[in-house]
């Protein structure tokens, strides 16, 4: 996966650490970043943990013909050691090979949480199998020994800007989503850390690291049909790209993603691969607030990109009340929309049909609530009505732009 290479430096938003682990954090060693080339051209990774990698997984049945893991300009990605032709399987990983919560339900500190009726997610299983295995060995030491060893290699993810880079964000989704999750992982590790006994606690930083690896390099799948997350050694090392080079699937001539991984994990090409090329994969349609969240990266022109919109509760006297209550999503005093760059896209007319009613009250001429009805149950929106209710809807979305960067949802007068 891929992670910004900027310069490491305090964390600010750590500040509060020592007060949740009691002034004391010596469960994560220190160790110099890995090696990195500032060449032009891609060289192999020097890497002794990805050598034993390649030979733990070679060991358990894994294929990875004709690629190889390389560096170019500090970032790693998976390359073709020669020309690869479309249809092509570049990489097999068995069902073995898969670390999902069904592994994790297996590690003695999970045992134990479970024991004390904690309910964990998927990630936070997979999270306490890594501080496991860094902590005691086992199956899955290779690849451990193989990711990222700190939150200082995590230093893109803006979870770990320093405080005042941070700030810079307010008022964006990723400074929202950072801070909801930043809260959330405080509040699980201090109902994981109440429920261990002292030779099986760790410390907060270890758990950052633990969190910010999962969230960074699992993949969505179902297993035994059963949905969920896992990381698959790897298959994380491939970087993004919306036009991808290859595919995911549970078979070797499937050429269209599943999700379906009982029997095993297979990448095949989309299309032919030249020798020493790069080969990517996509890693979903995700905004570009997503991307720098979870993995440290934003890209110049993203399809996928969106934005979010407070508005305030509709007033109770609005006589078209009725017609937005499904509209947009509840949050606290504040109504909640996420839209994309397509005016037609359906969280987009979302979003105008809940201004269009909200600023019908005000309109001259207004059609009766059970014509407005018929007009959403016909076009399962509220379409344009008239110039001046349409006047009076860009003017309220010209009042979102002039509040978006406030910290706090926006309060606007409809």
């Amino acid at each position: 996966m891929i992670t910004s290479k900027t310069p490491q430096t305090k964390n600010d938003l750590t500040d509060d650490v020592p007060a949740l682990i009691d002034g004391t954090d010596k469960t994560v060693e220190e160790r110099p970043p890995s090696e990195s080339t500032s060449e032009k051209t891609a060289t192999q990774h020097p890497s002794a943990n990805l050598q034993r990698l390649f030979h733990w997984l070679k060991a358990h049945g894994a294929k990875m013909p004709g690629i190889e893991i390389r560096t170019r300009d500090g970032m790693r990605g998976v390359y073709a050691r020669y020309r690869i032709v479309r249809g092509a399987v570049v990489m097999y990983l068995p069902r073995c090979l898969h670390m999902t919560s069904r592994e994790a339900k297996t590690v003695p500190l999970v045992k134990q949480l479970q024991a004390a009726n904690l309910s964990m997610d998927d990630q936070n299983l997979i999270a306490l199998l890594l501080i496991h295995t860094r902590r005691h060995g086992g199956f899955w030491q290779p690849y451990v020994e193989s990711l990222p060893q700190g939150i200082e290699d995590y230093s893109g993810v803006p979870m770990f800007f320093p405080k005042s880079e941070f700030a810079l964000l307010k008022g964006t989704m990723v400074h929202r989503i950072t801070t909801e999750r930043w809260n959330l992982i405080k509040h699980e590790y201090r109902d994981i850390r109440a429920r261990l006994s002292k030779a099986e606690r760790f410390g907060f930083r270890e758990f950052l690291w633990a969190q910010a690896t999962v969230a960074s390099r699992s993949y969505g799948q179902k297993v035994d049909g059963v949905d969920t997350s896992g990381l698959v050694p790897l298959a994380d090392f491939f970087n993004h790209a919306f036009d991808d080079d290859v595919t995911r699937s549970h078979r070797a001539d499937a050429l269209s993603d599943s999700m379906e991984y009982t029997h095993g994990f297979y990448v095949t090409t989309l299309r032919q691969i030249g020798a020493w090329k790069e080969i990517r994969i996509n890693y979903g349609a995700l905004s570009n607030s997503r991307l720098l969240t979870f993995y440290g990266f934003c890209l110049d022109e993203n399809p996928y990109d969106e934005a979010d919109a407070w508005l305030p509760f509709v007033d109770p006297s609005n006589p078209y009340l009725i017609l937005v209550r499904d509209m947009g999503d509840h949050r606290g005093f504040s109504r909640y929309f996420l839209i994309n760059k397509s005016s037609v896209s359906p969280k987009t007319q979302q979003l105008f049909s809940f201004l269009r009613l909200s600023c019908l009250p005000k309109a001259t001429e207004r059609p009766s609530v059970q014509e407005v009805k018929n007009i959403k149950d016909k076009h399962q929106r509220i379409p344009p009505l008239s110039q001046e209710n349409e006047t009076a809807v860009l003017r309220q979305l010209v009042a979102i732009s002039s509040v978006r960067r406030f910290s706090s949802p926006p309060i606007i007068t409809l």
